[in-house]
């Protein structure tokens, strides 16, 4: 793990999701990865319009230029870590929007291929629900798609801030970086 980029998920900058983002980051840093985070819920995205115009201009979006800088660190990037609360069922719109430009980042086939992909995901009801499935769906088709590997560490249960910590999560961090 050389470069990794971690895309936030989660509106609640005090939150578990984002304590394991951080955390990730954290023991990334220390094991000598440069690590770049990008918060989903910071930026100033829009859904994809299909216009097209990725193909034209060369950019990961015409219609919003700051989505250039994610990309490109993406596509310079080895590993991915997306850090995803579960939101209806789901990804967090904010999140979704991110991924759903990959569609512009492949503009004229551009290749994505080849890297590690970790989801690190929280719910608030048990892990044991399956709640998670369409999380867990939509993430490992995407990565059969790009041709990534996928690995998630969830956690369920985390409807108080903190709760991550009284958990094994920060261990598992540590041993899925090395």
């Amino acid at each position: 793990m050389k470069k990794v980029v971690i895309v936030t998920g989660s509106p609640r900058a005090n939150g578990n999701t984002n304590a394991m983002a951080a955390k990730f980051a954290e023991v990334a840093k220390a094991a000598g990865a440069e690590v770049t985070r990008f918060d989903a819920c910071a930026l100033k995205f829009d859904g994809c319009h299909a216009c097209g115009m990725c193909y034209k201009t060369r950019h990961a979006c015409a219609v919003v230029p700051e989505y250039d800088a994610v990309i490109e660190a993406i596509l310079a990037a080895d590993t991915v870590v997306f850090a995803i609360p579960l939101y209806w069922f789901t990804i967090p719109s904010q999140l979704k929007s991110v991924i759903d430009h990959f569609y512009a980042a492949m503009r004229g086939g551009t290749s994505m291929k080849g890297k590690r992909c970790i989801v690190l995901g929280t719910m608030g009801q048990p892990v044991a629900t399956g709640l998670y499935a369409g999380v867990t769906t939509a993430m490992k088709g995407a990565c059969g798609y790009l041709g990534w590997t996928y690995e998630e560490l969830v956690y369920g249960g985390m409807n108080i801030p903190g709760a991550i910590k009284e958990t094994d999560a920060f261990a598992k961090i540590e041993v899925i970086v090395k």
